[in-house]
């Protein structure tokens, strides 16, 4: 109760010591609409405002960043940061992850309000912004180019501080960093990924979720070669197993044809050649007298028995795998090919 009596009396007492206004661009873009504020809290809580007003107290026009036609920050992005700065002041403390704003505002004030921030230094801004950018962004999941552009517009703005400018920045780039991996469809994120560095993709697909993938088994005509061959019950040699003539996936009538490389395959067809191979018997003889050994040595020194236990497990290993058959597979083109 008492901190409820001390924020809302210090709330009072900031609404009459307004004495500063702040100048942006209404909702029409075009017009301005002004914004009063207390020039005490301003210059508590942000040196940039502080420089400023003690300078020439008065009106302030809160400019975008950028070259070219100047434009103001929107009215509702600078009363974001007018509320989120004069609640942490009423409250006298920054909560470490950042206020609570109820319902997010859309991303491109989240955006200017971050800008602001960081041009006028006010990082309570920055922690609020973090801790409801991912809400805004699921908000707005019906407008995806919207989302995207917006989110690597803010990457770009915090990126190039790093993790030596507080606290309050590393919260925003996760922020960011969760965002697009959670918010940005799936199938976007290669071509977003693409143009960012290698450190800041590798931050991004380190939020995203897994995902479960069906692989789709490769279907050749005929039967299957390689599990004829390989589970061959009499265990000889067989003479080469030949699989059916396949044409190639993108051969199909009425396609265009003569152009590049599907072109080039018009016409062609391939096969697959599998035949069992006998185990080598000078490896596996090698194998069983290596065996023999390191078995041999472990009997006649009991005391080296934990040094040598993993490599006599190498050599049955070893012996195991010169003793299975093997595949030799062969792919027969016919006609043009790449």
């Amino acid at each position: 109760e008492s901190l409820m009596a001390r924020s809302t009396l210090a709330a009072a007492e900031m609404a009459m010591d307004a004495d500063v206004v702040l100048v942006a661009a209404a909702a029409d873009g075009e017009t301005e609409e002004k914004v009063r504020a207390s020039s005490t809290v301003l210059m508590r809580a942000s040196s940039g405002f502080r420089g400023v007003l003690e300078e020439s107290p008065g009106e302030i026009k809160l400019w975008r960043p950028g070259a070219g036609v100047r434009m103001l920050h929107p009215i509702a992005a600078v009363r974001f940061v007018m509320a989120v700065v004069h609640a942490v002041e009423a409250h006298e403390e920054t909560p470490a992850t950042g206020l609570d704003v109820g319902a997010p505002p859309p991303l491109d004030v989240l955006l200017s309000a971050c800008q602001i921030a960081d041009c006028w230094d006010c990082p309570p801004v920055l922690a609020t912004a973090a801790r409801c950018l991912q809400r805004a962004a699921v908000a707005e999941q019906s407008e995806p180019r919207r989302v995207v552009s917006v989110l690597v517009k803010m990457l770009r703005l915090v990126k190039p501080l790093g993790e030596s400018n507080g606290l309050h920045w590393m919260q925003l780039r996760a922020a960011v960093d969760t965002a697009l991996a959670k918010c940005v469809p799936i199938g976007w994120l290669p071509s977003v990924l693409k143009t960012f560095e290698l450190e800041s993709a590798c931050r991004v697909i380190n939020e995203v979720d897994d995902l479960t993938v069906e692989l789709k088994p490769l279907v050749l005509k005929g039967p299957s070669m390689l599990a004829k061959a390989w589970y061959d019950p009499s265990g000889e040699h067989q003479p080469c197993l030949q699989g059916e003539w396949t044409r190639w996936l993108d051969d199909c009538v009425g396609g265009r044809t003569g152009v590049g490389a599907r072109g080039r395959r018009l016409n062609g067809r391939f096969r697959l050649e599998v035949a069992t191979v006998k185990p080598d018997e000078s490896k596996a003889q090698k194998a069983r007298e290596l065996v023999e050994q390191v078995t041999s040595l472990m009997e006649q020194h009991p005391e080296s028995e934990g040094m040598l236990t993993q490599t006599l497990a190498d050599a049955r290993e070893q012996l195991q795998a010169s003793q299975k058959k093997s595949l030799r597979c062969h792919l027969i083109v016919d006609g043009p090919t790449v």
